[in-house]
């Protein structure tokens, strides 16, 4: 169900590329903005994880422009870290400033996530169940982005759709007394939830 929801917001990603495009060709304009999250900033202070992430946004034809995120989560108390890699495309709404105002927006998103869960230490070292997991999400965006300063941003986005999640868990040879170690695969089957809130600052070229 999850990958009919990511191929059929791909198709609509094309349908308003190509219907809206032909009416935004006149007097053109072209936009490279490069971002950052404050809010991934803001959660790094509280000591819990580390969290990086860098946006670009490429605009043209007045009001469409495809952004693509590159993000990195790492605990500091647990062994787990992944990251995250979203495209998605923007459609602002406001004919007279070009990709100024309110928006709407279609994104993918593909997260790839490892964990080691502890289960032995002593003299002989620590030793960890590996678990990886993929997730493929899809979703809707609406936001607002405004200029200031000639060429500082702000971006405000929300995001709401789908997620389908993989899991494959390592289990090794001594975690059972005499077994060899081997591996796990499951495929969750319910589709899960996913939510998106972000604040860019960016810079504008």
């Amino acid at each position: 169900m999850t990958k009919k929801i990511i191929i059929l917001n791909a198709i609509l990603v094309l349908i308003f590329t190509s219907t809206y495009g032909q009416k935004d060709t006149l007097n053109k304009k072209d936009i490279l903005i490069i971002k950052t999250d404050l809010i991934n900033l803001t959660l790094n202070a509280f000591g819990v994880v580390n969290l990086g992430s860098i946006t670009i946004e490429k605009g043209f034809l007045n009001r469409h422009s495809f952004q693509l995120t590159a993000g990195y989560l790492k605990y500091i108390n647990f062994k787990s870290k992944s990251w995250t890699l979203l495209p998605e495309y923007k459609f602002y709404i406001n004919k007279k400033n070009n990709f100024k105002g309110f928006y709407t927006g279609i994104y993918l998103k593909y997260t790839n996530e490892v964990s080691l869960d502890l289960y032995s230490w002593g003299s002989g070292g620590d030793k960890y169940i590996t678990k990886k997991y993929q997730n493929y999400g899809s979703g809707l965006t609406i936001g607002y982005q405004t200029y200031f300063k000639k060429h500082l941003t702000l971006d405000f986005l929300l995001g709401f759709g789908g997620l389908y999640k993989t899991r494959q868990i390592n289990i090794p040879a001594d975690y059972y007394l005499g077994s060899p170690s081997y591996n796990i695969d499951n495929k969750y089957p319910a589709i899960f939830s996913d939510a998106r809130a972000s604040i860019f600052l960016g810079y504008k070229f």
